[in-house]
């Protein structure tokens, strides 16, 4: 046997422990968790890798065994391309020792090298060079470091070339402490799929019959058209989920609780923890972006790891421990990532696990399921909650009949969205009323126990909302006329300005607006309409940089379906009090029946 036999074997029986080590390192990264990715690895086999060796040292004859670049090969495979940038960032992270991995990789700590297989010209929908040339510029990855290289085979895959550090034991019992190479690949399903045929049939083989290349590349489009559907498909899945942050839901949940009542914290732990809570509070006031919530979620993560290594008592470290991670879950619950809204999940399920009398947790376990569209999963975990509260097994609730009204409050809205989806008409109208009646105790409950005028203006917001919905859709009114003019009287657009930020207001003053129109409160009417329109034409210009009149084209672009129904419902009020008012030589009523649904403009979706 030759030394390079030799060495080859010493490398790959010391790879194959660190193999493992680097695969249960990544595993416990919740994106790599997520159901749409699949990690691998492998250890070179010695024959490969003496193949490899001895290609390399054709052109380069003084390289060892350790320039072999993939000895070992860990693939991370992905249904969708905008999901490899998400498996990039976490990967440098590990190999930079940042965030979760401060202080605890296998990586050994250096700037990787970034590849770029690919034949696909910049000008294909799905080129990722671009995309990925700004993610290593913003990652401070040097030139140098990043390289692109071109493809027979026509499918794209990114590799980051990094190395971990392992002692090598020597034949005479000495161990030497070496640097061995690891390559980690990403790349999608598709492209997987295709590399892996191209590969099989021989797509490069010049001796192929021409009918296999002529059929290779129809499936070629076949698969690259999945692919662009596939995307298509996750980007309807995060305006789901996007949508789903309507302010007819309410305002959002406060966070949980502080440190500051536990004793013998270090100080510039409960200072952390309050930063991160002020960031988390501000991001609650921001428009359109979950950043703060980001922000906030990664310094609670800190916040927990550096609790961990504390020597303090057991049970002051695992309360500790539990409101980090009640506060860390309330933020990536509330970010624009899928992914971190499923971490929430994982993190709320584990926490209601460990403790069955905690109705809090049952609480914010119900919204993590709700911003996933499990509206049925949710219900029953309010029922629980509740359950727990009416039955007096939650000791840490202070005041459980506000925790109760708030609880009730997400109870109605999970009935209403079961509603919306139901077939079945007695169902449907059932969970429609479901969801009226669980908004009125939440508002009953909330009144009685000194719950905050902002979300007391929630509750409200939500039985009127469901009570017009119920009205509209069955031409009865659940609630009598007197209870929906107090109610109303009581959430005025000065009251709805003052306890919420502009960006919030118009879908509380969409049910304001609907149910004015019901009670023929014409002047009102047409303020609110006025004051709406405004307000959605100042949220278009924010994320679109648009000065003027937004057409509709530019609505379509940058409001959701809510925020869109919304404005067409006070237009066309507006539009139709100022035609009768021409018509009668005055001012007019928009409508004199029922309420009724805006139907948006043909050609909308």
């Amino acid at each position: 046997m030759s030394d390079a036999e030799l060495e080859i074997l010493k490398l790959l029986h010391a790879a194959e422990g660190q193999r493992t080590k680097i695969e249960g390192a990544l595993s416990q990264i919740p994106l790599f968790a997520q159901p749409h990715f699949r990690l691998s690895s492998r250890v070179k086999s010695p024959k490969r890798a003496y193949d490899k060796l001895s290609r390399i040292r054709l052109e380069f004859p003084n390289k060892s065994a350790l320039d072999i670049p993939d000895l070992i090969g860990f693939r991370i495979v992905t249904l969708f391309t905008s999901s490899v940038i998400e498996a990039l960032d976490n990967i440098l992270d590990a190999i930079e020792h940042k965030n979760a991995f401060n202080g605890n990789s296998p990586f050994k700590k250096a700037e990787p090298n970034l590849i770029l297989y690919t034949a696909r010209p910049e000008s294909d929908p799905l080129s990722f060079k671009s995309v990925l040339e700004s993610w290593a510029q913003s990652r401070n990855l040097t030139a140098s470091s990043c390289k692109t290289y071109g493809l027979e085979t026509l499918y794209s895959s990114v590799h980051l070339l990094a190395s971990c550090e392992v002692d090598i034991e020597n034949f005479d019992g000495t161990k030497q402490r070496s640097a061995i190479p690891v390559e980690i690949q990403v790349r999608t399903a598709m492209e997987d799929v295709w590399g892996q045929i191209s590969h099989l049939t021989s797509y490069s083989n010049s001796d192929r019959k021409p009918s296999v290349g002529k059929h290779l590349n129809a499936l070629k489009q076949l698969i690259d058209g999945c692919s662009l559907y596939a995307e298509n498909i996750k980007g309807e899945a995060e305006l789901v989920a996007l949508i789903g942050k309507d302010a007819r839901e309410g305002p959002r949940a406060r966070g949980d609780s502080g440190l500051s009542k536990l004793e013998g914290l270090p100080r510039d732990v409960t200072e952390a923890f309050e930063t991160a809570v002020s960031i988390r509070r501000s991001a609650a006031q921001s428009d359109d972006s979950s950043e703060g919530f980001d922000d906030a979620a990664d310094k609670f993560l800190a916040i927990e790891q550096q609790l961990r290594l504390l020597d303090i008592r057991a049970d002051q470290q695992r309360d500790a421990i539990y409101l980090v991670q009640m506060e860390r879950a309330f933020c990536l619950m509330y970010s624009d990532s899928i992914a971190s809204n499923d971490e929430a999940l994982r993190l709320y399920s584990a926490l209601a696990r460990a403790d069955d009398r905690n109705a809090l947790c049952r609480l914010r376990l119900g919204q993590a399921l709700r911003r996933r569209d499990n509206h049925e999963r949710a219900r029953d975990t309010y029922i629980q909650a509740i359950r727990i509260l009416d039955e007096k097994k939650d000791n840490k609730t202070q005041n459980p009949d506000s925790l109760k009204s708030v609880i009730k409050n997400e109870l109605a809205f999970s009935y209403w969205s079961i509603a919306q989806r139901e077939p079945d008409p007695d169902k449907h109208r059932a969970a429609v009323c479901d969801a009226v009646y669980a908004s009125r105790d939440a508002l009953k409950l909330g009144e009685s126990s000194g719950v905050e005028t902002v979300e007391l203006l929630g509750a409200q917001n939500n039985l009127l909302y469901y009570a017009w919905e119920y009205l509209n859709e069955f031409g009865e009114s659940i609630l009598e006329r007197e209870e929906m003019a107090r109610l109303i009287a009581r959430m005025s657009p000065n009251s709805i300005a003052a306890l919420l930020p502009s960006h919030k207001q118009d879908a509380v003053l969409d049910t304001y607006l609907r149910i004015s129109i019901y009670l023929e409160r014409w002047e009102e009417v047409r303020k609110v309409s006025v004051q709406i329109i405004d307000i959605i034409r100042k949220k278009v210009q924010r994320r679109s940089g648009i000065v003027g009149d937004p057409d509709r084209s530019v609505l379509q672009k940058h409001l959701t379906e809510d925020e869109l129904d919304t404005y067409w419902y006070a237009s066309e009020a507006l539009a139709t009090l100022a035609i009768k008012s021409r018509k009668k030589g005055g001012r007019a009523k928009p409508t004199t029946g029922k309420p009724r649904n805006q139907k948006r403009p043909s050609g909308e979706k």
